[in-house]
């Protein structure tokens, strides 16, 4: 008896320490060290030598292995703390979300820890330059514009007419089109991509922009890029290193015959002037491809007026913003002064109370307007007719604020017509017939924005 309780032992105690073995053996085995040429170099190409390259929008070189390793440190603050790659919108489901994941931070810094090594197969190879994705080919026809003249851009911001600071410059740039065009995308070529941010766009045919550009004697002008009641970045706004825009397959902006598109150029001085030229290529749609593709509408969710006092914080929302008809939203675009800090869109349902809190749709922290762009939905998002939106700003004017453009803060009261503080939601109606009445929602929401405030 005693025997076979033995055995019984032994035999328990043999298979638990083949299991504990086998447990030891895996947890024992630890990751492979990264490496440059395998692991780093394809992760920040993608991810960082877009803009940092030689020529590139970047101040400094990333895409090689000794530029990157001797900033690893400095590198690994700024992913932590979320300011680059740069992105500014706060959700999921939005198209070329740059930000990386935990396992990409994860292997930036087991590179660093373990020295930066270039190669873990062959210790003789050489570092290879990090490989920077092809953009897809454009498809489709395309037609090129360039700005015409050349301006200079200061080495230092100008100063504004109204107060502070501006560091922006317009242009209007006639299209030359004898029939509507389809634009499915846009892309832009400053020649001085360390200095161009941002391109903000808007397309014109009542010669609003044109009345900009002949009022200043100069090449553009300095004022902003405002089309009338039209907003700038009503037709998108494209980051510098990026360069470029593409709505998705079956959404086009539609521009109408003999337009212009007004451009308002964000820059960050560097130092020096630099003479500037930009270019645009519009990439059009096929009248094969425009049968099964739907127009997009801009519609602002903001304020038309702001007060804030020196050294206060503030969050401000914008009134209610109704769609009279069932639509898909696509886009987002977000505008904001150097004090804001933040700002959420909320959508309400029709039969919602006004006080709901409503579903987030987006929310944009740590704001920089010299990083804002138009924002994709990775599918777009179908509201009811009757969803209202509704738009929350956070503002910071403290000194100590270091987007403050006033040291010490002065008291600020801004006004713009089509929204000193707004989020421009990018819209298609659902059906084709509700496609005039959606058109017509954004011109007639502008004017409301200088209104004064009437209820929730």
């Amino acid at each position: 008896m005693c025997d076979r309780a033995d055995a019984r032992v032994m035999i328990g105690a043999a298979v638990l320490g083949v299991v504990l073995g086998a447990v030891q053996d895996e947890v024992a085995v630890p990751p492979p060290v990264p490496d440059w040429n395998h692991d780093i170099a394809p992760l920040v190409g993608r991810a960082c030598a877009t803009c940092h390259q030689a020529g590139g929008a970047g101040p400094f070189r990333l895409d090689r292995r000794n530029d990157f390793a001797r900033r690893g440190e400095f590198v690994l603050e700024l992913v932590d703390a979320g300011r680059m790659p740069p992105w500014l919108g706060r959700g999921d489901g939005w198209r070329d979300d740059r930000r990386l994941s935990l396992d990409d931070k994860s292997l930036l810094r087991r590179w660093i820890q373990a020295g930066a090594p270039i190669d873990r197969t062959d210790p003789d190879a050489p570092a290879i330059t990090a490989p920077i994705p092809v953009p897809t080919k454009v498809p489709g026809p395309t037609v090129m514009r360039a700005v015409d003249g050349v301006f200079t851009l200061p080495m230092e911001s100008d100063p504004a007419w109204h107060q502070g600071e501006i560091d922006q410059r317009g242009n209007t740039i006639p299209l030359g089109n004898q029939t509507p065009w389809r634009v499915r995308g846009i892309e832009i070529d400053t020649g001085a991509p360390q200095a161009m941010r941002v391109a903000s766009i808007v397309f014109d045919d009542t010669g609003a922009g044109r009345y900009l550009d002949d009022r200043d004697p100069r090449v553009g002008f300095l004022m902003a890029g405002d089309a009338g009641i039209s907003p700038s970045g009503a037709h998108g706004v494209i980051l510098g290193g990026v360069d470029r825009l593409r709505w998705p397959d079956g959404f086009h902006l539609p521009v109408p015959v003999g337009a212009d598109a007004v451009v308002e150029w964000h820059y960050r001085p560097t130092g020096v002037e630099e003479t500037m030229r930009p270019r645009l290529m519009f990439e059009l749609l096929s009248e094969e491809e425009a049968m099964d593709s739907r127009p997009l509408r801009w519609l602002p969710v903001g304020l038309g007026r702001i007060k804030i006092g020196a050294e206060a914080v503030a969050t401000m929302e914008s009134a209610m913003v109704e769609v009279p008809v069932e639509v898909d939203l696509v886009g987002v675009t977000p505008r904001g002064l150097e004090i804001a800090t933040a700002m959420e869109l909320r959508a309400l349902a029709p039969d919602s109370p006004s006080d709901a809190a409503g579903e987030v749709v987006i929310g944009f922290e740590d704001w920089d307007h010299h990083q804002r762009e138009t924002v994709i939905s990775e599918t777009p998002r179908r509201f009811a007719a009757g969803t209202r939106f509704q738009a929350s700003f956070r503002l910071d004017n403290r000194s100590e604020n270091p987007s403050n453009p006033d040291s010490p803060a002065k008291d600020i009261a801004r006004g713009r017509r089509t929204g000193v503080l707004a989020i421009l939601l990018h819209l298609a109606a659902v059906e084709a017939g509700d496609d005039a009445s959606l058109a017509a929602r954004g011109p007639e929401e502008v004017k409301a924005l200088m209104r004064p405030r009437r209820g929730p």
